[in-house]
């Protein structure tokens, strides 16, 4: 039953992780950009550097959650 707990704690958080990553994709796609007009170098490079950013946050949460639950396992076989 203990282990049934575990899967679904886990599965939330994993999850939320995904909410907060489709929440930024929903953020990109509300930029207020003329579709009439090209995107300027600047703005490429700045959407470039926003998406990288939210990428690596995305990926550092992930690896200290899977991190937490090493751990956790480890100290639950002592």
């Amino acid at each position: 039953m203990a282990d049934f707990l575990i899967i679904i704690k886990r599965k939330s958080r994993i999850d939320h992780l995904f909410k907060i990553r489709n929440s930024k994709l929903i953020q990109y796609k509300s930029l207020t950009i003329p579709k009439l007009q090209p995107l300027t170098q600047n703005q490429v490079l700045e959407l470039q550097t926003q998406m990288a950013f939210d990428k690596a946050i995305s990926y550092d949460c992930i690896i200290h959650q899977m991190i937490k639950n090493c751990q956790r396992k480890l100290l639950m076989d002592i």
